[in-house]
């Protein structure tokens, strides 16, 4: 059977919706909420489920904590659990469908982990947990239960950016930060896991202590879940003696073949009657080369312009025409450029 969900409440009075950007609140809560059960899952080796709940109440902050000893001072120490916040766990739960208790043990009516996080409830926390025997009751039954409810003194510096009034008091000194909140709420869930947290003296993400992890997994085990069993490998099956490979084959080495050609000029300028040599190089696969200026094929695009044997271009007549040498199914090109000679005396057209 899967185990049970830690439900994780903020709860927002229903007159202090404005005062608080909800999603960027209700993003550190379930950051929160992830970081503790990372820390159980470190400590004990079992794993944690959360469950997340935003609820806006039905009630204003005055009506959640009118059973206080002094409303208007929610700074003071006083006790966090007389107030109406478990009321509004049964709201939801009437309105949802999600039950706050579970039949799930023999004698015992109710089984549950909470934690609720009260916004713009000012410094005051607590935390605690059964089972309470009533022997009253028929069926006689315990009520295995675990509870912790904090205000959110940093949530407002957290969510708005503006210090709090009321800050966490942690070893006798008072801080107004999101970390020292995270410690606090940590703290406070100790106490509803059913945990002595204050022998040693810790909170969110501190080392616990060998008797603290054990009575983690003693009084939750409802809530935990064990490691998934490493799965044993099947036993190998007999290998077969490998056959002798077989000869590697005599490699035969790759053709070579052309991958270019290069004029020794791209472009030549004659004179009418002017000769000269160009040549021609070949470069192979195997990153040779070689002269094929003989063997090449040669081309003029106008005989009467310029004429070309074996490399050798000569000026026949002024004007511009193209030389082709193809070697090997490849050809490159080159530009003849041939204009008139000068001779001596006057020259006049």
């Amino acid at each position: 059977m899967a185990s049970l969900p830690m439900r994780w409440m903020l709860l927002v009075p229903k007159d202090a919706v404005a005062m608080y950007d909800m999603e960027r609140t209700g993003a550190l809560v379930q950051q929160w909420m992830n970081d503790t059960a990372a820390w159980i899952s470190r400590e004990t080796g079992m794993t944690l489920r959360g469950e997340y709940v935003f609820r806006v109440a039905n009630r204003t902050m005055a009506e959640i904590t009118r059973r206080l000893p002094d409303p208007l001072n929610p700074c003071a120490n006083q006790g966090a659990h007389e107030t109406e916040v478990w009321s509004e766990w049964r709201d939801h739960a009437a309105e949802t469908g999600n039950p706050l208790w579970l039949n799930e043990r023999p004698g015992f009516k109710r089984t549950y982990r909470h934690m609720c996080l009260l916004v713009n409830g000012g410094g005051w926390a607590g935390g605690r947990s059964g089972p309470t025997f009533n022997p009253g009751s028929d069926p006689v039954f315990y009520e295995d239960y675990g509870e912790a409810l904090v205000g959110d003194w940093g949530m407002r510096f957290v969510a708005t950016g503006q210090p709090d009034t009321c800050c966490v008091a942690r070893y006798g000194v008072a801080f107004c930060s999101p970390v020292n909140v995270a410690w606090a709420v940590g703290h406070e869930f100790l106490h509803a896991m059913g945990v002595d947290s204050h022998n040693p003296l810790v909170g969110l993400w501190d080392p616990l202590s060998a008797q603290q992890r054990q009575d983690i997994i003693a009084h939750n085990w409802q809530f935990l879940e064990p490691p998934a069993p490493i799965p044993v490998p099947p036993e190998p099956e007999p290998v077969p003696e490998p056959e002798p490979p077989p000869p590697e084959p005599v490699p035969v080495p790759e053709p070579i073949t052309l991958v270019g050609l290069a004029l020794s000029e791209n472009i030549v300028k004659l004179k009418i009657g002017q000769t000269k040599q160009v040549t021609l190089r070949a470069f192979y696969s195997d990153g040779s080369e070689a002269d094929a200026t003989d063997a090449a094929e040669w081309a003029t695009s106008n005989q009467r312009i310029a004429s070309v044997t074996a490399g050798k271009v000569t000026g026949v007549g002024q004007g511009q025409c193209g030389v082709l040498a193809m070697y090997q199914d490849t050809e490159t090109p080159m530009i003849v450029m041939v204009t008139r000679g000068w001779g001596w005396g006057r020259w006049s057209p």
